[in-house]
């Protein structure tokens, strides 16, 4: 899927090697590059596909990998998280609740047939709608925790995973819980829908929330990790799915600035891919009944009448690729960042290496120059200077850290501060808007209700509430977040300022001792960018996802509320009247609807008033949690800082010692080092020109190949 980009990170991956060949061990880890490169070479993205019953998420899934590997049974109900990835063996790994995992096959030596594999992987995945099939004994969702499918799949090369949630609208409620857990945890987000969902008024009120969750399910404000697939567009006329776009587009337009939405025949890729890969025949394609299409000429084409040369019509009729080529210009810009970032961390260690042995040169010649011992003076008093300036240093970060990360005894720090902020803002915010929202809603759904729909419209209040709810704490999370990342990158640039004072007063030093020119700055030792790296990570690994539970008394107290709706009276009719003399008049039950309606108005009033309660009682424990789990991270990030001061001390210190110790040599063994170090010097030099090229460099694909123009 992401070639161009792969292409890029390995050729870094290969620069980052030649370097190692060529300078030092110590200053190989003095730059910090060691992590860098690892978070490069490690690096995966995880697509979530999230769809209602029957949206045809399977028959997706399998159009993108080319083989029918899922279930595309009617019936079949995903009910346990599923993750395709890379594997030149084709295995499946089932993990269960209680710890235990499963292989299929259970030995790398038996070989079992693809048809085998999907009939294990339906047996530990699906569910199925028709009560009368379930099995006796626990279900799926209950006992399996995820299932690892690892695949020849050329999508997944380069560390891509595809995640297979529990549909949206399910009958178990578990699922919902599954799918909103996972949001978290991946870098984008399918939405797969069918025209028909569209058309439906509830179905758009809800996936509007279900919408709000995902944004806010992820530190992206912008929602560009949320892509909207409208599927099964061979069963549809251009109108029905335009219409369908317009009216997708007017309900998530709100929420996401840019909405991508697109469009798919999963089963006509699926079926094409299969033919490309030999999986099926041209006649079996014919004999499919639901493969039928109008050519250029406005001509149906189907059965007998599908040729060869139809296939690239199917493949473009499904509009498959479209879709992966925008998923690969969103991995692409996304790995792009870290391989730039690797890119800078080796073209800062290059020119570091480069300006030490211009340096060296111009000690040499300031050697050569002067009396015997006198030079070596000026460096071990360059020394003692240089350890006063780093202690100076080192006092003025951990002050400043001391504020903003730690906090004294009298005072919390100014992370804690900003968290403190957010619940205070955000929370009373947020309670504001989903009274406000839910009060619509009920006042919209109250209009509808009558004694047989209730149960209905109670169930879609109750799910909006708890999607709006779900979102709102989501929000408070990823609000704070932010908030601390802002905080974060102010706190480094402050640090930054004090790195670049403490370079000119080491450089000012070393020019004045040493009678050299003014040196450069080698800030490679105090980039943001690698500051930063971790503090990001670590960020987005504590960023989580909360839930709410509401109590299954809530129909129990609708029933009495009915029933306290609803009194007898008299039947109508002259002998009823009559009976009525005697007291034996026939009675008839009258449900009394605007009564119903205040006392479900009072329960729903009850419910958005516990949902505000809730609300803020979890903005207190969502802080704490945060304020918590946040030392690990300044402890780590405090850690980082004084490593990279360390580094630069270590640096400087040791080329001060071996400069000592090589200007103490004899000339011509001073004139070989040099020689030496200018070799280096050139061959890095290559590699900075190497590295500069990758900035600007594009890849083609010509004939499974890929080169670079």
């Amino acid at each position: 899927m992401i070639h161009d980009v792969n292409v890029k990170r390995n050729k870094v991956l290969k620069m980052f090697a030649s370097i190692k060949d060529t300078v030092s061990q110590e200053s190989i880890k003095e730059s910090g590059l060691i992590g860098t490169i690892s978070k490069l070479r490690s690096s995966s993205f995880r697509i979530a596909l999230v769809a209602p019953f029957s949206a045809g998420k399977s028959t997706f899934v399998n159009a993108l990998i080319g083989t029918d590997l899922l279930s595309m049974n009617v019936l079949a109900e995903t009910a346990a998280i599923t993750r395709l990835k890379y594997g030149t063996e084709k295995r499946v790994v089932v993990t269960y609740r209680d710890g235990k995992r499963e292989s299929f096959p259970k030995s790398p030596l038996k070989q079992v047939t693809d048809r085998e594999m999907k009939e294990f992987l339906k047996s530990k995945t699906t569910v199925t709608r028709d009560d009368s099939n379930i099995s006796k004994g626990p279900r799926v969702e209950e006992i399996v925790e995820s299932v690892d499918v690892h695949w020849d799949l050329d999508i997944c090369k380069g560390g891509v995973e595809i995640v297979d949630t529990p549909g949206l609208f399910a009958r178990h409620s578990e699922h919902d819980q599954i799918t909103n857990k996972v949001l978290p945890t991946v870098n984008a987000v399918l939405f797969i829908i069918e025209p028909d969902n569209v058309g439906d008024s509830n179905f758009l009120n809800v996936i509007a929330e279900y919408v709000e969750n995902a944004k806010n399910s992820n530190l992206d404000t912008e929602g560009n990790h949320i892509f909207f697939i409208i599927n099964k567009i061979d069963q549809f006329t251009e109108e029905q799915v335009l219409h369908a776009r317009e009216e997708l587009y007017r309900v998530v337009s709100p929420l996401l600035s840019h909405p991508q939405i697109l469009a798919v025949s999963s089963y006509f890729a699926l079926k094409a891919r299969m033919y490309d890969n030999g999986q099926l025949s041209l006649n079996e394609l014919k004999r499919d009944q639901h493969i039928s299409f109008v050519d250029e000429e406005g001509f149906v084409v189907s059965g007998r009448q599908i040729t060869e040369n139809d296939i690239k019509t199917i493949h473009t009729i499904s509009r498959m690729n479209v879709i992966e080529q925008e998923l690969s210009a969103f991995f692409e810009n996304k790995i792009s960042r870290m391989v730039n970032e690797s890119i800078d961390a080796l073209r800062a260690l290059c020119e570091r290496e480069i300006k030490d042995s211009i340096e060296l040169a111009q000690l040499m010649q300031k050697k050569i120059s002067q009396k015997e011992g006198e030079y070596d003076k000026k460096l071990e008093a360059l020394r003692n200077d240089f350890q006063q300036l780093t202690k100076q240093l080192k006092r003025e970060v951990e002050r400043s850290a001391t504020a903003t990360l730690v906090g004294t005894s009298t005072g919390k720090s100014e992370i804690e501060e900003v968290i403190d902020m957010v619940k205070k803002v955000t929370t009373a915010k947020l309670v504001h808007e989903i009274r406000k929202e839910l009060t619509e809603t009920w006042e919209e759904k109250k209009d509808q209700l009558t004694e047989e729909n209730s149960d209905q419209i109670l169930d879609q209040f109750v799910e909006k509430l708890l999607l709006k709810l779900g979102a709102r704490k989501k929000a408070l999370i990823r609000t704070s977040f932010r908030s601390l990342e802002i905080k974060y990158e102010a706190f480094t640039e402050e640090l930054l300022e004090k790195f670049s004072r403490f370079e000119d007063n080491v450089n000012q030093t070393f020019s004045k001792q040493l009678d050299l020119p003014m040196l450069q700055k080698q800030m490679a030792f105090f980039q943001k960018d690698q500051l930063l790296s971790d503090v990001r990570s670590d960020i987005e690994s504590l960023f989580e996802m909360t839930s709410y539970d509401v109590s299954s008394q809530l129909k129990d107290r609708m029933k009495l509320m009915m029933e306290l709706s609803t009194y007898q009276v008299n039947a109508s009719g002259f002998f009823n009247r009559l009976k009525a003399i005697f007291g034996k008049a026939e009675k008839v039950n009258v449900f009394d609807l605007e009564g119903f309606k205040e006392s479900m108005t009072d329960l729903v009033s009850e419910l958005i008033a516990n949902a505000e309660e809730e609300l803020r009682i979890d903005s207190n424990g969502i802080s704490l949690e945060i304020n918590k789990r946040i030392i690990a991270v300044n402890d780590k990030y405090q850690t980082h800082i004084f490593e990279r001061i360390e580094h630069y001390q270590s640096w400087r210190e040791r080329n001060i010692t071996n400069l000592i110790d090589e200007l103490k040599g004899e000339k011509g063994k001073a004139l070989e080092l040099l020689s030496e170090r200018e070799r280096v010097s050139q061959t890095l030099e290559r590699l900075l020109r190497k590295l500069d090229h990758l900035y600007e460099v594009e890849f083609v694909e010509k004939g499974g190949t890929v080169h670079a123009v």
